[in-house]
């Protein structure tokens, strides 16, 4: 009986060794080439020695006869006998090389070329017109554009020459003058010690926002780049503006160690911009000073009148520092921290393209969006109505929630934080010598 248990014991724990011990004999892919050599030869001179032996043209020759007429003398890195299924295989195909190892596959049909690639001008075609795609517009628009059905046949005819990449989050104008106005920021709202100076720890930062139904999906605002190409001369992040599918609402925000507070621009104002290369362009967002000064007059100066606030920093848009604007806070006993830009140019003046100095941009708005978002997801999920009916509804969803979302202890107590450390992000900017490439 003790036997018996004994060798019910030693088996198990051999099978135990068995299903522990690495598998050292390699699959049917992996062998190296040398190796299928040597199947097919050792094979073959079995085949022979048969031929010879019998007189018949036969080749059918027993994979063990030979597994064991190579024994460990192959070149993987063990020292066991070759597994069968690599003797199999590599065999049964031994007539497809000889010394090389190397398969030489069927010729495949395959699929023609799409009619949108079938010749070498037609690639140039769709490349040029990737690469001069206007902001906001994305892959989707190529593929409506050539009738082509998938993504990947994009990639697959444009990517030995093409690339697809987010565009730089700085501004093509961030160089070294700008670093500059950041570092004389930077010195300016710190003291000795690393802190915020007073006015900084006082002070209310306002900033604009598009509030979007959806968020902004990061993979929309990626642009094409020739293969070599640098990413300097590419255009700046674009906030794509698609009202139809993902609607949004402008609206002004504050924030001071206090509290916060917004203000929703609640009616679209078609406004003619100039862009840089002299042409006009219809903005329906765009904001101007008439809008800051609503937005003021009817909400924030009695927020910071009840925080304690007078003194205000906004980022270097020019509709907050024009003299109508910065006279109307003055009037109501509120200064306006000058800019670095147009048009005060002040030495210690806010520095452009520098959103970790803005509080709201920098610490606020990426949770904020993202908490909006998931309630218009909640919202999405249980609608009954046509997607193309809802627009006005999810605008109205939007209007209901902005406000309620933002002014909330959550975001008072991020906002609060980033004022509180706003001397360590100066010290920070100061080390990298004002460049905020990767910041975070």
């Amino acid at each position: 009986m003790f036997s018996e248990a004994s060798d019910r014991s030693r088996r198990r724990n051999r099978n135990r060794e068995r299903q522990s011990a690495p598998r050292e004999r390699g699959n049917t892919a992996n062998i190296k080439p040398e190796t299928r050599s040597l199947i097919y030869r050792i094979g073959m001179e079995i085949f022979e020695r048969k031929q010879r032996q019998t007189g018949r043209a036969s080749k059918k020759v027993k994979i063990s006869d030979i597994i064991k007429e190579i024994g460990s003398d192959h070149t993987e890195p063990h020292n066991n006998l070759l597994c069968r299924a690599v003797v199999k295989r590599w065999w049964g195909r031994g007539s497809e090389f000889e010394s090389t190892a190397a398969l030489v596959h069927q010729p495949r049909s395959g699929r023609p070329p799409h009619s949108a690639f079938d010749t070498p001008e037609k690639v140039d075609t769709v490349i040029q017109y990737c690469l001069d795609l206007l902001p906001g517009e994305h892959q989707k628009d190529v593929l409506e554009q050539f009738d082509i059905n998938s993504v990947n046949t994009l990639y697959k005819y444009t990517s030995p020459r093409l690339s697809w990449v987010y565009p730089p989050r700085m501004h093509v104008n961030d160089n070294a003058a700008v670093e500059h106005t950041r570092l004389n920021f930077a010195h300016w709202a710190t003291t000795a010690k690393g802190n915020p100076i007073m006015k900084v720890r006082n002070a209310t930062f306002v900033d604009h926002k598009m509030v979007k139904y959806h968020g902004l999906n990061k993979r929309h605002i990626m642009v094409a780049k020739k293969k070599g190409g640098k990413l300097e001369h590419l255009e700046p992040q674009h906030v794509q503006l698609n009202q139809q599918h993902n609607p949004g609402l402008m609206t002004y925000f504050a924030a001071n160690k206090n509290g916060v507070s917004s203000y929703i621009h609640a009616f679209k104002r078609p406004k003619k911009t100039r862009k840089a290369d002299g042409a006009e362009m219809v903005d329906v967002w765009k904001v101007d000073k008439d809008d800051c000064m609503e937005a003021f007059d009817r909400n924030f100066l009695t927020f910071m009148k009840e925080t304690d606030s007078d003194f205000v920093i906004a980022d270097c848009a020019a509709m907050q520092h024009c003299a109508e604007f910065v006279d109307f806070l003055s009037d109501n006993h509120i200064t306006m921290h000058p800019s670095a830009a147009m048009p005060h140019n002040i030495k210690n003046g806010y520095p452009p393209y520098s959103h970790p100095f803005m509080p709201l941009d920098y610490r606020v708005f990426a949770p904020y969006q993202q908490d909006i978002s998931k309630q218009c997801k909640v919202f999405d999920l249980t609608r009954t109505f046509k997607p193309a009916m809802e627009n006005d509804t999810r605008q109205a969803l939007l209007h209901g929630i902005i406000n309620k979302t933002f002014e909330t202890d959550v975001y008072k107590k991020l906002a609060a934080d980033a004022i509180k450390n706003y001397g360590k992000t100066c010290m920070e900017v100061i080390a990298r010598e004002g460049n905020i490439t990767g910041m975070k």
